[in-house]
């Protein structure tokens, strides 16, 4: 009974907790909604991505392939985070299961940057539809890392490795490494 009572208290909180850091990292004005995996938006994010990132194609054609959204059953949902000014920031492909939103994909025009924005706007619209908490798969450099630290993420390390050719790693810096969920079967 108590814990009941105190949900809606302890949501409120976490609601201005989260429009709290938000603003505090630059969001304040970002608009997240449910969207289509056919937006122009993700095709437009796509085409001004950073040049130098290592990372699969994320266009509207592939998202759309990837996880099945021609199909009524998909579970996945795409979220469209777009700025005060309507230009499309990035993109968020997650579910949820059991108050728990699962991030498979995310991507932004300039991660380094952007990142903590993109998912501190998602993980307000995902607690409004019903969701505690938010966990996603990622291998990036320090700057994307450090986002995700500004958007209140803990490292929680699993043990998962990730397999690179030598000479893949040795050409590739770590702060041009881009690999979500997305980038693996599930």
């Amino acid at each position: 009974m108590v814990g009941t009572l105190a949900r809606p208290v302890a949501d409120t909180g976490l609601s201005w907790l989260d429009t709290l850091l938000l603003w505090g990292r630059g969001g304040a004005g970002t608009r997240c909604n449910e969207g289509s995996p056919r937006d122009p938006g993700i095709d437009e994010v796509w085409r001004d991505r950073d040049p130098s990132l290592l990372l699969s194609e994320r266009t509207a054609s592939m998202l759309a392939w990837r996880y099945g959204y021609d199909e009524q059953a998909s579970p996945w949902r795409t979220l469209i985070i777009r700025r005060r000014n309507g230009t499309a920031l990035g993109h968020v492909v997650c579910r949820i299961e059991d108050e728990l939103a699962i991030v498979s994909d995310f991507f932004c025009r300039r991660p380094a940057r952007e990142s903590a924005v993109l998912l501190l706007s998602a993980a307000r619209h995902l607690r409004r539809q019903g969701a505690g908490a938010m966990s996603l798969e990622l291998m990036a450099g320090p700057q994307v890392q450090q986002q995700l630290r500004r958007a209140a993420f803990l490292h929680w390390a699993d043990g998962q490795p990730v397999y690179m050719r030598k000479t893949d790693a040795e050409s590739t810096p770590p702060e041009c490494q881009f690999m979500t969920g997305f980038d693996r079967d599930i």
